[in-house]
Parts: C-alpha cells; structure tokens; sequence
C-alpha cells in the first residue's frame, strides 16, 4: 500500500472491477487508449482486464482512492522491462472523470514514481500519450520527463490520432527533482 496527502494506492484486486467499469466505460477516457482496449468497452472488461493483469508477474497494478474511502477512483500500473541496456518500466494511469482537474493523478503519479524508484531496481520510467492529450503531457512535464520522440502509431488512438509522444523520466532526474 502507498500513501499520500489525498489518497491510498492498493493493489488492485478483482472486486474492485466493479468501481473500475463504472467509470471506465467512458469515451472520454476511452478516448485516449487505442487497442487492444475496446470500444464500446464490453460489459466486463474491467473484470477480464483484471484477470490478465493478474497472470502477468511484469505488471504492478493499483487502485487509486480517497483516503478514508473504500472505493476506487482511478488506477495506475507499471510494467518492468529489461533490455541489453537498461531496466525500466513503462507507467500508465487512468482517472474517473470526475476527479480530473484536482491535482489528483499527478498526485498518484508522483507516489509510484517514488515507490518504483525506491523499492526497485528499475532506472528509468517511460511514459506515452497521444498528441491532443494535454493533461496527461503537462503531469509527465510536471515530473521531469523528457519528451523523447513523436512517433506515428498503428493502430490509432480511438480519439482517431495516429501520433504518440514518448516521453522517459531517467532515476537521476527523478531523484534530484524531488528533492
């Protein structure tokens, strides 16, 4: 479990599928995903996205609430990768819509930055949005990532954009920003 000012970040487990599906079945969060997430999203595809997450060792998935409440307002997770160079994680968050605005998903991002960078030993957390994403651009500005390459993609964005931002936070950074 991790804490913060505002919120408690638990795994995520498969009853909190319900608080996840309510809010995720949302074209304004659904938007900004491209598959293999589907829209329509399915009537169980938390559920089923839950128990995939729970077969993969690599991913590290966590419920976002309020302190104090039991129900789940957004998630965040990352991925542990390694390549010939470097261990990172790729990191990714959503939001229920409701709560956008409040400082609320920067606040969970800068929780798992720190939990990666102090309980592991990845060095790097990369990051990527679709062009037009804007509040998920400023969060990543915000922490200190650099913005590394726009890149077309395939499949696009549900939101119709074909260009990615892919954007790296290296350990080093991290660690002399939040200082």
């Amino acid at each position: 479990m991790i804490t913060t000012k505002s919120l408690t970040l638990k795994p995520t487990i498969l009853s909190d599928a319900a608080d996840i599906q309510a809010y995720f079945n949302n074209w304004e969060i659904i938007k900004w995903l491209r598959p293999p997430v589907p829209w329509p999203y399915p009537e169980n595809g938390a559920e089923q996205h839950l128990k995939e997450v729970a077969k993969n060792p690599a991913w590290h998935s966590f419920s976002i609430r309020l302190h104090g409440s039991d129900k789940v307002i957004g998630s965040i997770r990352y991925e542990r990768h390694e390549d010939k160079d470097t261990i990172y994680a790729e990191r990714g968050f959503v939001l229920d819509p409701q709560y956008w605005g409040k400082g609320l998903a920067t606040e969970a991002a800068d929780a798992l930055n720190n939990y990666v960078f102090s309980t592991t030993d990845i060095t790097e957390i990369r990051a990527n949005n679709a062009i037009g994403n804007i509040p998920s651009s400023k969060i990543k500005q915000k922490q200190g990532f650099i913005l590394q390459d726009i890149v077309d993609i395939d499949p696009p964005y549900h939101s119709g954009t074909s260009k990615e931002e892919e954007w790296v936070l290296p350990k080093t950074v991290w660690v002399t920003k939040s200082r």
